[in-house]
């Protein structure tokens, strides 16, 4: 496995890439998990998408985790080489990005040999197991797994800073103001 080159995103940290319907549920818990914890998650409906995913693979090139549910729905709509999906796992693998992939617990590893053809890498890819039996393991393993995570916990301590910097000038604004502010009156 080369070296995965690490950029900022732009506008997510996350791309979550289920086979639609059947992964909602998983991927809905998995999102707003995420979503929770500070992350900015891409999950599109594909019920509601309709033509060309240049937009998703543009994005899939600016976000630096993509998240592929491996559910057996989801290896069937990759092995379909005219699947959007099978498009953005190979485009994500083919961009360095730091590719997870998140089967349901029980489900048998992913062997190269049974992948559809371009997409034999996810096999060498870090695997993580979805167990709803035990949601709060499984979500917290995701998280860690996500190379943006440090950054998120960065976002959250600048937020902070910039909060005790507005009430740091408000508290000398007003100060000032109590003190210039009757001699001028006068």
């Amino acid at each position: 496995m080369g070296h995965k080159q690490r950029r900022e995103p732009v506008e997510y940290d996350v791309f979550v890439c289920g086979a639609g319907a059947a992964d909602a549920g998983m991927a809905s818990i998995i999102s707003s998990y995420l979503t929770r914890r500070g992350f900015r998650v891409f999950l599109e409906d594909r019920t509601r998408v309709t033509g060309s995913t240049d937009h998703r693979l543009t994005l899939i090139d600016e976000i630096p985790d993509f998240l592929f549910l491996a559910t057996s729905s989801g290896l069937e709509a990759a092995a379909d080489p005219s699947s959007p999906v099978h498009l953005e796992v190979a485009h994500a693998l083919g961009t360095a990005r730091n590719v997870i992939c998140v089967s349901v617990a029980g489900a048998p590893p992913l062997v190269a040999a049974t992948l559809p053809d371009g997409l034999s890498a996810l096999a060498e890819q870090q695997a993580l197991s979805y167990d709803p039996d035990r949601l709060a393991e499984s979500l917290s393993l995701i998280q860690h797994s996500l190379s943006s995570d440090t950054t998120v916990d960065d976002r959250h301590l600048m937020r902070r800073t910039k909060r005790w910097f507005l009430f740091a000038a408000i508290f000398v604004f007003v100060g000032y103001s109590l003190q210039t502010v009757p001699p001028l009156i006068k």
